[in-house]
């Protein structure tokens, strides 16, 4: 794994074990994360070492999901096709790849955007309260957002390596990233806006504004997973596209 993967791995991680209902579990072969919510997306595993005994890591992995009763992703490198062959061959479908995006130096910077005003979350003067940006993580992605304080509990928000950012206009909460660094990688996690203030950059803007909390912090490089629609937006700031992650997937049966 690079330092992108080592960071993607820790969100899995963080993610579902700060989560009000969810755990994590992490061997030297994967990361398990499971919300035990109903949503694959919220339900991730990720092989660290697809050559290595290959069999035992994904028979361990479905053991454990079958366990859980909850669908789930699996996560690996595009470029590591025999685990690709063995999760087709175990009943998960390979989804649409996750692009996997990186930004040497840390360093970018967005357009700007008249009234728009960035807060952190956090105690001080003038921050943004966790309530928005619960909101907004959730309501961007078309979750439902009263499940927003069940993933991005204060747990979560306190921990050392985390910063949540709400992007305002005109008073409102409109838009969210948030910050989650590992040794000098900065992750950029959760860049999301309402559906009605899209194309207007505020994503790119969000986005600059974690990695530059995360240069602060001393990161060096930033990374990020982008949608098909995201990767012009991350593209156009600077951020290269080394590889991608096959997304493999299995629902439930109900």
């Amino acid at each position: 794994m690079d330092a992108a993967d080592h960071n993607y791995v820790h969100s899995v991680t963080v993610f579902a074990g700060y989560g009000k209902t969810g755990e994590a579990v992490q061997t030297l072969d994967f990361a398990i994360g499971n919300t035990r919510g109903q949503v694959s997306q919220f339900n991730s595993a990720y092989f660290k070492r697809p050559t290595y005994k290959l069999e035992r890591a994904v028979d361990r992995v479905l053991a454990y999901y079958d366990r859980a009763a909850v669908p789930f992703r699996a996560y690996v490198r595009s470029t590591e096709t025999a685990a690709r062959a063995l999760l087709t061959e175990r009943g998960l479908v390979e989804q649409a790849a996750l692009p996997v995006m990186v930004l040497p130096g840390a360093e970018c910077s967005a357009p700007e955007i008249p009234g728009l005003r960035i807060r952190r979350v956090g105690d001080a003067d003038e921050a943004a309260p966790l309530s928005a940006f619960q909101r907004l993580s959730f309501e961007s992605f078309g979750f439902p957002p009263e499940l927003g304080p069940v993933g991005m509990t204060p747990e979560l928000a306190a921990l050392p390596e985390v910063e949540q950012f709400v992007g305002y206009l005109e008073g409102e909460p409109v838009a969210c990233s948030m910050l989650l660094c590992t040794g000098t990688m900065a992750g950029i996690y959760w860049v999301g806006t309402l559906e009605r203030f899209r194309r207007r950059g505020l994503g790119a803007a969000l986005t600059a504004h974690a990695v530059a909390a995360g240069r602060a912090r001393g990161c060096t490089d930033a990374c990020l997973q982008a949608s098909t629609l995201g990767a012009p937006v991350y593209r156009a700031l600077g951020f290269d596209h080394p590889h991608d992650y096959a997304v493999l997937e299995r629902t439930l049966d109900l």
